[in-house]
């Protein structure tokens, strides 16, 4: 949290012999910036040309320092390589269009860059075409990079009261609070066009009301202009990502004329490193819903307050969003998650939300009583002094179905043995358990295994539910209650085929219901696979051609226990040629043990073992992969 300042200095501004109230915006941790360009020396980029691109075109590149990497014929452009001081030079040719950077693209859902997008519900709600639609929300910060390629078709407009002008573009670029005012017009109402992270009001209308200069910093007349002009101009919702530890009270007569005008007033809780603070202002004035932040797992954020004040928690730590010149980066703080509020309400306003309090009015006073009983109570019950009322839920809001009804499935398989002899006739049970440890239902559990290859499946006996036959099995285990469990019984053997090696078998567990708390959603088992070759002394002559054991490339040891051969005999085939004759290493004394270790480079090979003696006698040979 940043102090206090006596003095504001701003284009000269000086301001003496009264009390000067600054309003700090809420400090937010840098954690990652994600910029639209690079630093490095060279830069990746698109080179448009106003013409066909030719020899001469590429030569512009080539001649200031750059390199043609391939020709985008449908665009009539060239992707190069160029060196960054170079870059303006060419923009200033005549013959060049535009250059702008080659974006690095991933496969990727634009929901999943969004983790508080995803974790309140939103996705559900859009799902819906419920998106904030005509909502306006007037964002008092630093202003709003108006240009961002996610914000300019929903930005509407603004003013700049640290200028007064109406030129309200966000200049906080220091590192403390850089793209502070654009960061949180990200989490409000990003675009869903595929570009960056989603909002939570994808299509609501935003207004850059700037109030802070880029240092983060305003005076409590600014943000009283704000109020304002939000209100004349027909705001329904002012989101204040700010915070002062001074109650003024000619702030709090600007807020509730906010409020009484029928505008809806959210504003981030306040940090506080020792995690121990009390809600800040304007937050913890009663006509605004003060913000605490919670983490990926739900809990309270280590820098967020506890206050009797706080009235709902929502994300606010590593959220990726909107900065300054078209980038994304994260950021941690209260006034992360007080925008995740704000474009909730946006959903709501859009909805058709009831007359709760039966007042003959469907208004703001109803979204913020909405907001309350439809969060997911955690903590104490009720409102409480960390959480508040809970972690908001828009899904329940706005659908009546909780984004907070979620499955914890955790899942282990064990079959009891480690090594198994390939031929030994053994029939082995494999089991597959898994746990419901959330607190909902899960409904439409579904287990997928991967079966080794060579294993000889048996019978699958699920304790609830059904499976298929595919070698690569699933299971429709249905609903699984809390805090229960299903087990899954597959019987199987594993023939004399099989090479010897480490089998893995892996299996996953799915339910309809969203995994917000993964323990394990799966797991596998490991059997290490040993050939043991008994050989015995037959009468007549030996067989030089029998096959004993296959190996894939890799390495084995290879154990000989010797009863009373007098000699054994050991070829290597490949395809049915001899490779090797290792008849000459092995010279056997009665009940001697001799072990060396092998290297298969081909794909298979065949080995086969010949033992000579008497008739009767025997010797062992173990093959295991190492």
């Amino acid at each position: 949290m940043m102090s206090f300042f006596n003095i504001f200095n701003k284009k000269k501004i000086e301001q003496k012999s009264k009390t000067i109230l600054k309003i700090a915006l809420c400090s937010c941790i840098v954690l990652i910036i994600l910029n639209g360009t690079t630093l490095a020396a060279d830069r990746d980029v698109i080179v448009g040309y106003k013409k066909t691109v030719g020899a001469s075109e590429k030569k512009l590149i080539t001649d200031n320092g750059g390199i043609v990497k391939k020709n985008l014929n449908v665009i009539n452009a060239v992707s190069a390589r160029i060196p960054e001081n170079n870059i303006k030079n060419l923009k200033n040719n005549s013959n060049i269009k535009y250059i702008v950077n080659d974006t690095v693209f991933k496969a990727s859902d634009e929901y999943s860059s969004s983790w508080g997008v995803q974790y309140i519900g939103s996705r559900a709600v859009h799902d819906q075409n419920i998106n904030g639609t005509g909502v306006k929300i007037a964002i008092l910060d630093t202003g709003i990079d108006y240009n961002h390629p996610d914000l300019n078709t929903n930005y509407k407009g603004g003013y700049d009261f640290v200028f007064n002008d109406a030129d309200p573009m966000d200049d906080s670029t220091g590192i403390a609070v850089n793209s502070h005012g654009t960061h949180a017009a990200g989490i409000i109402a990003a675009q869903n066009n595929g570009i960056g992270p989603v909002g939570v009001a994808p299509k609501a209308d935003i207004y850059a009301v700037k109030v802070l200069d880029g240092a983060g910093f305003g005076m409590a007349s600014f943000i009283i202009s704000g109020l304002e002009w939000a209100m004349i101009n027909g705001a329904d919702i002012i989101s204040m990502s700010i915070e002062s530890t001074e109650n003024n009270p000619a702030l709090l007569e600007a807020i509730n004329a906010a409020n009484n005008s029928g505008i809806l007033l959210v504003a981030a809780g306040g940090n506080d490193r020792t995690g121990t603070g009390t809600v800040k202002y304007p937050a913890a004035y009663d006509a605004v819903i003060a913000v605490t932040a919670i983490d990926q797992n739900g809990q309270k954020a280590s820098f967020s307050p506890i206050d009797p004040k706080i009235e709902i928690s929502a994300p606010g730590v590593n959220v990726l969003s909107t900065i300054i010149g078209g980038g994304y980066g994260t950021r941690s703080g209260t006034s992360m998650a007080a925008p995740h509020v704000t474009g909730a309400a946006a959903l709501i306003f859009s909805s058709n939300f009831p007359d709760v309090n039966g007042d003959g009015k469907r208004d703001h006073v109803d979204v913020r009583e909405i907001i309350r009983n439809s969060a997911f109570d955690v903590g104490d019950p009720g409102q409480d002094n960390i959480y508040g009322y809970g972690l908001l839920d828009v899904s329940n809001a706005t659908l009546g179905i909780s984004a907070f009804a979620f499955a914890d499935l955790s899942i282990t398989v064990d079959d009891g043995v480690s090594t198994i002899r390939a031929g030994d006739g053994i029939t082995y049970t494999y089991s597959i358990a898994v746990r419901n440890n959330g607190p909902s239902d899960a409904s439409g559990v579904r287990i997928f295994d991967t079966w080794p290859s060579g294993f000889i499946r048996g019978a699958i006996t699920p304790s609830r539910g059904t499976c298929d036959n595919a070698v690569n099995f699933s299971c429709d285990l249905g609903t699984l209650t809390k805090n229960s469990v299903a087990i899954i019984n597959i019987s199987y053997t594993v023939p004399d085929t099989v090479s010897p090696g480490d089998y893995i078998n892996f299996a996953s567990a799915t339910s309809l219901v969203s995994d917000n708390i993964i323990t394990n959603n799966n797991a596998q088992d490991k059997n290490i696979v040993e050939v043991i070759l008994d050989l015995i002394v037959n009468p007549g002559p030996p067989d030089e051609s029998a096959r004993n054991a296959s190996l894939m490339n890799g390495n084995y040891s290879i154990t000989i226990n010797n009863s009373r051969l007098s000699k054994i005999n050991m070829n290597v085939y490949e395809n049915g040629v001899q490779r090797e004759d290792m008849s000459t290493r092995f010279k056997l004394a009665k009940y001697q043990v001799i072990s060396f270790n092998i290297n298969i480079g081909s794909p298979e090979l065949d080995l086969v073992f010949v033992p000579y003696g008497d008739a009767g006698t025997t010797g062992r040979i173990t093959i295991r992969r190492v």
